[in-house]
């Protein structure tokens, strides 16, 4: 035991003696690489931040007022509705579709956010897309929905890079946030993802009200004409049988009066159903309040100059010294 102690005390003192040995060497290195890594620093691009936080709720009293209304009108309202849990909504980010209205954003009036990525991109040496595009050879639809070309490819990388969507589990606050080098254009793309997100999550969480909503107006409409037909035939007859009574008329009449009768009743309680159905989409519609808007950065989250200069010239005095215990 006392052997390995000794030991790793001769190591030390060695160590100890080589650094005070080269003393001036290592403070003229470490300022030297100190000042090269710093200056080096400015050839990285700068990277800008900036996020904006909505929450998304149904307003409960604004459910109330919805349901004492129907309840005058003697509708009951269906409490389900489209529950997605806002932690899913990260992943809504990795939907092809979406990532496509994304990019048709509008950066100024003439210019999309896929064209202006598409100019800002980088000529690089080796296409790694396609040194790794292990589906090159395999049969593919270019006209389907699904297909993503290599500009795609690259566009929907480039969003993953720039955005990211979290989710507070607790308070359900959603922060959207986006990284760039163009700090004047952030606010644009967080605004307008903002938007796509919640209309997608309106729409996600109404789908079964909507089509509900859909199939009720249709019948409707058809059963609505059917009811102004048969109160237009009735009318008629009645204006045309005016002096007359006898078993023939009063036969028809009758036939008549029950079949409108019948009629009636059906179109009053689609019309019933289809207020019910646009009160149920406006309940279930979400609300958005925005707790935070999104603003232009004013300072950079990277390159962080002082740490780089000083990790690097930490790297290099560690090789240093390492170069000189092994030269002794």
């Amino acid at each position: 035991m006392s052997f390995f102690k000794k030991s790793e005390y001769q190591i030390l003192n060695k160590f100890l003696k080589i650094v005070i040995q080269n003393f001036h060497n290592i403070i003229k290195i470490s300022i030297f690489s100190f000042i090269i890594s710093f200056f080096s620093s400015f050839l990285l691009t700068n990277y800008y931040k900036s996020s904006t936080i909505f929450v998304l709720s149904n307003s409960e009293s604004e459910t109330s007022q919805i349901q004492g209304l129907a309840n005058l009108a003697g509708i009951s309202l269906s409490n389900s509705d489209n529950y997605v849990d806002p932690i899913l909504y990260p992943n809504m980010m990795s939907d092809l579709f979406l990532k496509r209205e994304i990019l048709q954003i509008n950066i100024n009036d003439s210019l999309t956010l896929k064209n202006y990525l598409l100019q800002t991109k980088k000529n690089r040496w080796i296409n790694f897309d396609k040194l790794f595009n292990f589906s090159s050879g395999l049969p593919a639809d270019l006209n389907s929905k699904f297909y993503l070309d290599e500009n795609e490819v690259y566009l929907f990388n480039k969003l993953d890079e720039i955005l990211k969507l979290s989710v507070d589990q607790r308070n359900k606050f959603i922060t959207l946030s986006a990284t760039y080098e163009n700090k004047l254009v952030i606010p644009l793309i967080l605004n307008g993802v903002k938007e796509i997100l919640q209309m997608k999550i309106i729409e996600l969480k109404i789908k079964s009200s909507k089509e509900f909503l859909s199939f009720v107006q249709k019948n409707f409409n058809s059963k609505e004409k059917d009811f102004l037909k048969i109160q237009d035939k009735l009318a008629k007859f009645k204006d045309n049988n005016q002096m007359i009574s006898s078993s023939v008329f009063n036969n028809e009449l009758f036939i008549l009066q029950n079949k409108f009768n019948l009629i009636q009743n059906v179109y009053t309680e689609l019309a019933r159903q289809l207020e019910t159905a646009k009160l149920d989409v406006s309940k279930n519609t979400p609300i958005f309040t925005t707790i935070k808007n999104p603003i232009i950065p004013t300072s950079r989250i990277f390159p962080n100059r002082f740490l780089i200069s000083f990790l690097f010239s930490f790297s290099i005095i560690l090789f240093y010294l390492i170069f000189l215990r092994l030269k002794s």
